[in-house]
């Protein structure tokens, strides 16, 4: 993998897959795939809170968000899921809480394209 292009906090284009920094870890590796599909449920619910208003829920959704992503090594998703998690819980921007999950939407899509560009054997 040491080849592969890493994107961290600001630098993904919106094109090529999104790695996460511990994609040299046999054991992380294998769990990206689950860590991808529970990303996407997470940012559909956060979408659907954010449309209903429901800031609380936005608030625990981005702070769940922020500790996987960190986790699992996407500094960057992390930034912005706290970025909706700080905005949510005291100012209440609906137009900036969007903005920025429309960019966690964006970096979600590299983490798939990531994951669905790994070699089949580099996950069991």
């Amino acid at each position: 993998m040491k080849n592969r292009a890493r994107f961290g906090r600001g630098e993904f284009d919106g094109v090529s897959p999104l790695w996460s920094i511990y994609m040299d870890d046999p054991v992380v590796r294998q769990l990206l795939p689950g860590f991808a599909v529970v990303l996407q449920k997470r940012l559909a619910l956060l979408k659907a809170s954010i449309a209903a208003g429901d800031f609380a829920e936005v608030v625990r959704l981005a702070h769940v968000i922020r500790g996987a992503a960190g986790s699992y090594g996407y500094g960057g998703i992390a930034d912005v899921a706290g970025r909706i998690e700080l905005q949510a819980g005291s100012i209440r921007d609906p137009f900036g809480i969007g903005r920025d999950a429309d960019e966690l939407q964006r970096l979600a899509a590299g983490v798939l394209a990531g994951v669905a560009s790994l070699p089949r054997g580099s996950i069991s």
